[in-house]
């Protein structure tokens, strides 16, 4: 697993690019590093001021990317741009792309992207825990991790932990016994606001469907100072929720609002593109469209 920045900077530069990597701007170049102590040497000589903490993180992550993740392994980057997970296979080890101008796209390794779009709501929640490591560089193995995002490249579906009698084999980019390190313990440097996200994500799946979902839309609408009026179960006319400002709803904006769920599979966005108003309609009205939701939105 190799995250492309803090914010997803380097989501679309490493798609078309096809590579994965970059960061540690301040890091030269590790090729002619062939022992992890080596590259341990170069980072510290780089980040002289950097506390002990900082340095074991950089010095194990970088080693990883520099060393142990090998052409055929597969490799996920999570997506921040599009709260989705792209996957693929290595085709090359580490290389230090000296002609980047960007320092932060320099420490890569190439990859073969064969699916940019797996929305995170495919993946069950124990498995998404174990991806939303804080991390740059880890490699997940709880869970038959591997096996598991093996399936969900082959197929787009999760099957879950307990289809696996054993725990899948380590992959080629994995620690053998006696080197392990965080970059092996993802779980314990969660992001755990992600983490959260996801929770609250299923459990809107699981709990509003239909009606319900609208009704969930009118209460987040009405907590953020709308005056709702909900259409009741059953044929519509494609209007759920008519909402406006003021005490009667009728000052800007004013929105009509359409509610549907898609299927798991198909779903595009995190909650945080939830609400979308692309024009005005007649009378000074937003059309409203809540496209996506086992996620709520």
């Amino acid at each position: 697993m190799i995250r492309a920045g803090r914010y997803g900077e380097r989501d679309q530069w490493a798609l078309e690019r096809g590579c994965s990597g970059g960061g540690w701007r301040e890091i030269p170049d590790l090729t002619q590093c062939t022992t992890r102590e080596e590259a341990a040497r170069v980072v510290t000589r780089a980040i002289p001021n950097a506390s002990n903490g900082r340095l074991n993180n950089a010095i194990g992550q970088l080693w990883a990317l520099r060393s142990r993740i090998q052409p055929g392994d597969l490799l996920a980057m999570p997506l921040k741009t599009t709260k989705q997970i792209a996957l693929g296979r290595v085709t090359s080890g580490y290389v230090y792309l000296s002609e980047e101008s960007d320092p932060d796209r320099r420490h890569v390794v190439g990859v073969e992207w064969q699916r940019t779009d797996l929305p995170r709501t495919a993946v069950k929640q124990d498995l998404l825990f174990s991806l939303g490591s804080a991390l740059t560089i880890f490699a997940p193995s709880k869970n038959n991790a591997v096996a598991r995002l093996e399936q969900l490249l082959a197929t787009g579906s999760d099957p879950g932990h307990a289809t696996f009698l054993r725990p899948s084999a380590p992959s080629a980019g994995m620690s053998v016994a006696g080197e392990e390190t965080d970059v092996d313990q993802p779980e314990l440097a969660a992001d755990f606001e992600l983490a959260a996200l996801d929770q609250i994500t299923a459990r809107i799946a699981e709990e509003f469907a239909g009606h319900g979902l609208a009704t969930l839309i009118s209460a987040i609408l009405t907590v953020e100072g709308f005056y709702c009026d909900q259409a009741p179960p059953g044929p519509d006319g494609g209007i759920d929720i008519t909402a406006g400002r003021g005490p009667l709803g009728l000052d800007s904006p004013r929105l009509l609002a359409q509610v549907s769920r898609a299927a798991r599979s198909e779903l595009p966005w995190s909650p945080s593109y939830m609400v979308s108003c692309p024009r005005t309609g007649p009378n000074g009205t937003s059309p409203l469209n809540v496209d996506t939701l086992e996620t709520g939105s």
